[in-house]
């Protein structure tokens, strides 16, 4: 059977509100008094419902964390980031992985102290919701015009990324992955007009944004003619490296790869994948920082993607 604060109280011969002030160590309580509580709690294994008490209190030290990006494999290192920076403020994440308006709803109901929204835009009704209830709101993975938000840079990340390609001698690179329409096509196709490059569609490579659809990627990229590739995530890009290694191809002798995300930073196999990592640190830090800052304070702020060598990218053989 739960034991309860009441419970509690009375074994240790004391109002709950004292027994309260001797467990959350507030308020002017002997340190005699603070350590039978203490000691009484932890013998009759009562649990602080530190939910209830922030409902009680009108602050839970939560922050809910929801929309499409929560479940993406290169989210992982972000909330991990995001988590750590919340701890030394004292709060706690808790995740909701639903679709945006349902997650929030579940958020909401929780008492959180502030929200972070992760690849996914505000819509007005929701927008005006948060800003009925003040509650500070921050948009990460893309912009936001109705609160501070923190963007990734895509189209000068991956620019810096091709010129660093070029750089190293490769004229034709292959865009596996993504289609004209993203972000990632335009810094592509920029770092390729400023190196004087003429390109076209005709080196786009489509397949499906998984390892599987990297790997069944190989006979389109090989169809292209390319010394490199540029994979639109590094689940892609490790596909089609372990394809083109299984069918005697070497990497990066043969073949330069380079992938975007970062989830594989910690890789210990040959050759590790060079990639645009995720810029998961500035992005957590400044999102936990702007959520404590004043409501005034609204940010915008696009952020470049780091840049990791790793092994799969060589000068042109």
């Amino acid at each position: 059977m739960q034991v309860l604060l009441k419970d509690l109280a009375r074994a240790a011969g004391v109002s709950e509100a004292t027994a309260s002030r001797a467990l959350s160590g507030s308020g002017r309580i002997s340190s005699e008094t603070r350590k039978r509580v203490r000691s009484l709690a932890e013998k009759m294994g009562y649990h602080v419902n530190t939910l209830a008490r922030g409902l009680a209190s009108g602050k839970t030290n939560f922050i809910g964390v929801c929309g499409a990006g929560v479940l993406q494999p290169f989210m992982h290192r972000l909330l991990s980031q995001l988590a750590s920076y919340a701890d030394r403020k004292g709060q706690k994440l808790i995740f909701a992985p639903w679709p945006l308006e349902e997650g929030l709803q579940v958020l909401l109901s929780l008492g959180i102290d502030g929200l972070l929204i992760c690849w996914e835009t505000l819509s007005a009704d929701l927008a005006a919701e948060l800003r009925e209830r003040q509650l500070p709101t921050v948009v990460l993975g893309a912009h936001s015009k109705y609160c501070s938000s923190f963007n990734v840079d895509r189209i000068g990340g991956v620019k810096a990324g091709i010129s660093k390609l070029i750089s190293l001698g490769h004229r034709r690179i292959a865009f596996v992955g993504e289609n004209a329409a993203s972000d990632k096509w335009q810094g592509f196709v920029e770092a390729h007009r400023e190196a004087g490059l003429e390109v076209s569609e005709a080196v786009m490579v489509p397949c499906q944004g998984s390892t599987l659809g990297g790997y069944r990627a190989k006979d389109l990229f090989l169809a292209a003619e390319c010394s490199a590739a540029f994979a639109t995530s590094d689940e892609i890009a490790l596909g089609l490296l372990k394809s083109l290694e299984e069918d005697g191809r070497r990497i990066p002798a043969d073949y330069s790869i380079l992938g975007y995300d970062g989830i594989y930073l910690d890789q210990l196999g040959r050759p590790r994948l060079a990639t645009l990592a995720q810029p998961s640190s500035a992005l957590a830090s400044k999102a936990i920082e702007q959520l404590f800052a004043a409501p005034s304070q609204v940010v915008h702020q696009s952020i470049l993607p780091e840049f990791i060598a790793g092994d799969s990218i060589g000068m042109r053989g």
